[in-house]
């Protein structure tokens, strides 16, 4: 299913300001588990979601989660939780796809959300040495709140980011 995007793409889809072409965002389904499973391994040594957890985030009413793939290729995924604030779970490039503009037009993705629900507060959890991700929340407008030690379980901290939208 193809999906409208609003300020993140056109109406079939198709990802705009993105490097290379045929780039499409759309809300993920059950079909599309290898391709979750498969970022999930690749992007995350440490934290990752099971394919159990990840089935459960596909059925949770209060989630929505999103992928951009390229010639039917899954190349990255957002999964956004919203209740009183949108929080990412998760956000996830593949390598072979970065630097293309793909997590900036998830981010925007669950901005989107965020303010066709009146939420004004978006979270998100990141490793503290994830340091291209940092550059980038921060460049987007999230601000880092406090480190919280061991969050994955494998003595690894993250730090905890957030942002204000200005919801009228």
């Amino acid at each position: 299913m193809r999906i409208p995007t609003d300020h993140s793409g056109n109406s079939d889809g198709t990802v705009v300001g993105l490097k290379g072409s045929g780039f499409v965002l759309r809300e993920a389904d059950f079909s599309d588990m290898a391709g979750l499973e498969r970022i999930e391994n690749i992007c995350f040594p440490y934290g990752r979601y099971s394919g159990a957890i990840l089935r459960a985030f596909l059925m949770n009413p209060f989630s929505r989660t999103y992928v951009v793939e390229q010639d039917g290729i899954v190349a990255s995924e957002i999964i956004i939780i919203h209740r009183r604030s949108v929080e990412i779970a998760s956000i996830a490039v593949l390598p072979e796809a970065r630097g293309r503009g793909i997590a900036k037009a998830l981010l925007g993705k669950a901005e989107q959300i965020a303010t066709k629900k009146r939420i004004s507060t978006l979270t998100l959890h990141v490793a503290v040495d994830n340091t291209p991700a940092i550059k980038l929340y921060e460049k987007e407008g999230y601000r880092a709140c406090e480190v919280i030690s061991e969050y994955y379980g494998s003595g690894l901290s993250a730090l905890y980011m957030k942002k204000e939208l200005n919801i009228q």
